[in-house]
C-alpha cells in the first residue's frame, strides 16, 4: 500500500476507506467521522478522490472510474459522509445494524425506533445536551444483546441546533438556513459517545404536530416489540434470522412503547426518565 499525507482514513472494525483530497478539504473531511479517523494511516485498497474546479466539486472513484459533481461544497461533504458510512456499515455486514437512536441512562441503553423525519435526530439532540452520552441519531449497533454505537455525527437543522448552548461552532457553520448541519457529540457541547449497554426501554416515536406540548404513550408487549425491533434492522447488516435469540432478549427485557409527541424534548425526557 501507498503511504500518502493527502488520503484520510476511516476505519471500523478493521474495515477501512481512504479519501483522497487537497489539502484546504481534508480538515473538514477529518471532521466527517472522527470516531473512526485513523491519522496517518497508509492508503487502503478502498479509496476515493475529491478534488474541485472554480465552481464544482468531484467525488471519483478511480478504480471504477466513476464521479460525481457537486455545486457546493456542502453537497460534497454530505456525500462523503454517506459514502463513507455507507462502506464501513457494509463492510461490517456481519454486525446487526438498527435504524435508531440512542442514548445511556443509568439503568441501561434507551432506543427511539421511527421512519425517517419521526424526529429521532431531534430526540438524540436533546439527550446529548441534556447530559446523556449517546449511541447515535439514525444508526445503533448490536453487540450481542448490548446496543452499541455507530459514530456518525448528527445533520441537524441550524434552526434546531439553536435551541441548545453549543459551546462550539458545528460544521459548515456558514450554510443557509434550509441546510442542515453537522453537531459532534464529543466536540460541539454534548456528553459524548456512549459505551454500549442493554436496552432498558425502547419506544417507536412518531412526530404528531397537533399534539404540542403533550405525549401519547401506548405500551408494547415483548411480541409487538420485536416485530418492531426486527423490521428497524437495516439491510445491509445482519439480518434477523442471525440475531434472532438476542433480539428476542431485548425484547423481553426492554419496556417498550409507541410514543407520540409533539415536542422532541418531551419524548426524550419521557424515554430517559428513571
Amino acid at each position: 500500500m501507498i503511504v500518502s499525507d493527502c488520503v484520510v482514513v476511516f476505519e471500523l472494525r478493521g474495515h477501512a476507506v481512504g479519501i483522497e483530497a487537497e489539502d484546504r478539504d481534508r480538515e473538514v473531511i477529518r471532521q466527517l467521522l472522527p470516531g473512526y479517523l485513523v491519522p496517518g494511516a497508509e492508503r487502503p485498497p478502498l479509496w476515493y478522490r475529491c478534488c474541485r474546479t472554480a465552481k464544482t466539486w468531484v467525488v471519483e472513484d478511480p478504480r471504477a472510474g466513476n464521479r460525481r459533481t457537486f455545486r457546493s461544497a456542502a453537497d460534497a461533504w454530505d456525500a462523503i459522509e454517506y459514502l463513507v458510512s455507507w462502506h464501513l456499515l457494509r463492510a461490517n455486514a456481519s454486525v446487526p445494524q438498527v435504524h435508531a437512536a440512542g442514548a445511556v441512562t443509568s439503568r441501561g441503553a434507551v432506543l427511539a425506533l421511527g421512519q425517517s423525519g419521526g424526529g429521532k435526530s431531534s430526540i438524540a439532540l436533546h439527550w446529548s445536551m441534556n447530559g446523556l452520552r449517546v449511541l447515535g441519531d439514525d444508526v445503533v449497533l448490536l453487540e450481542g444483546a448490548r446496543i452499541a454505537p455507530f459514530k456518525r455525527l448528527f445533520s441537524v437543522s441550524p434552526t434546531r441546533l439553536a435551541r441548545y448552548p453549543v459551546t462550539t461552532s458545528p460544521l459548515f457553520d456558514s450554510l443557509s438556513d434550509d441546510e442542515d448541519a453537522w453537531y459532534d457529540p464529543a466536540r460541539h457541547g454534548g456528553a459524548g459517545w456512549a459505551e454500549p449497554a442493554p436496552a432498558v426501554r425502547i419506544g417507536v416515536v412518531e412526530f404528531v404536530a397537533d399534539l404540542g406540548a403533550r405525549i401519547e404513550v401506548e405500551p408494547l408487549g415483548a411480541p409487538a416489540l420485536l416485530n418492531h425491533l426486527s423490521a428497524s434492522l437495516l439491510p445491509g447488516g445482519a439480518p434477523s434470522t442471525a440475531c434472532f435469540d438476542h433480539l428476542v432478549s431485548i425484547a423481553r427485557r426492554a419496556e417498550g412503547m409507541i410514543l407520540r409527541f409533539g415536542e422532541a424534548g418531551l419524548a426524550a425526557d419521557y424515554l430517559a426518565r428513571p
